[in-house]
């Protein structure tokens, strides 16, 4: 029986082969004979990031530059995703097989390179040096610094009592505003803060009242009596690589107050009050409770 060439040659590039040879058999008693059936490029589908070339054993497909696979599928090589491509910060695939280097230090630097969804935890490197990373969340195009998940131990409070009536009005700040161009936190940005209680701030002297229903960052106040500290007030930047570096003042009438610095800076307990007075971040204006303006008032330096 004669096999048929040309169905033989159909059924062998049906299996993707680049050449192939199979045997003929030319009638009863006649000897069989291998016969190689070259496959040109004309007949071969190679991807289109790949070239064909024609050769003695038949055509074969070569990925272009910049792609990898076996001639039939090419894949885009990203360099960033092996030894993050010999950056020292960050890595951004700048095409098939091609990338570059850079250092963000801000969520726009990184929007430049790549898409940033929205409340997306990015690297970035604090004076841009590569040997200072910190982790922002990139909020509204604007940095954040994050504390731990659960965590409590950032907080401003108004402890009522005195001259002042109602609950004791507590922010907890699960992460706060990082300028990280100077490094100050805004401490009364409350995007990231939940508050509780609301007290009348010394009603018998203000109508119509006062009210209070939340307190910036690191700011403890109360209307309790001369020197008096019930208001509290912390920041915790353990397992950050911050520490706090301006100072708290006393104000308002016979205040009383300390700001106690441990971990090398790192947290800072603070309390404060008086008839009525606080303790806030130094530069807080008279009755720094609720929110104001120009309250980029904590500065940090970056430690490892």
């Amino acid at each position: 029986m004669r096999y048929d060439r040309d169905m033989a040659r159909a059924v062998l590039l049906a299996c993707g082969l680049a050449s192939c040879a199979f045997r003929s058999g030319v009638g009863a008693g006649d000897a069989a004979v291998d016969s190689t059936v070259p496959i040109t490029c004309g007949r071969l589908t190679c991807d289109p990031h790949a070239t064909c070339t024609n050769g003695g054993a038949g055509a074969t497909c070569t990925c272009a530059t910049g792609y990898a696979g076996d001639g039939m599928t090419c894949s885009p090589v990203d360099p960033c995703a092996t030894g993050n491509g010999g950056c020292a910060a960050a890595c951004v695939m700048t095409g098939p097989g091609m990338s570059a280097c850079y250092t963000p230090q801000t969520c726009a630097d990184v929007a430049a390179h790549v898409t940033v969804p929205d409340d997306s935890s990015v690297t970035l490197y604090a004076g841009g040096d590569p040997a200072n990373p910190w982790t922002a969340r990139c909020h509204g195009g604007l940095e954040y610094l994050m504390f731990p998940p659960g965590s409590t131990a950032n907080y401003g409070q108004y402890s009522v009592g005195g001259k002042s009536t109602g609950t004791n009005v507590r922010t907890t700040y699960a992460g706060v505003r990082l300028d990280p161009s100077s490094f100050e936190i805004d401490i009364c940005d409350q995007t990231f803060a939940t508050s509780t209680g609301t007290l009348s701030h010394d009603p018998a002297h203000n109508n119509p009242p006062i009210i209070v229903t939340s307190m910036p960052l690191g700011s403890a106040m109360d209307c309790v009596a001369s020197n008096s500290a019930t208001g509290v007030a912390a920041i915790d930047l353990t397992s950050l690589p911050f520490v706090v570096t301006s100072g708290w003042s006393t104000g308002g009438n016979s205040p009383g107050g300390t700001a106690t610095r441990s971990g090398g800076g790192r947290t800072v307990a603070i309390t404060g009050g008086g008839t009525c007075g606080w303790n806030a971040p130094s530069g807080s204006p008279t009755n720094p409770f609720n929110t104001f303006g120009n309250s980029k008032l904590v500065a940090l330096q970056y430690m490892p």
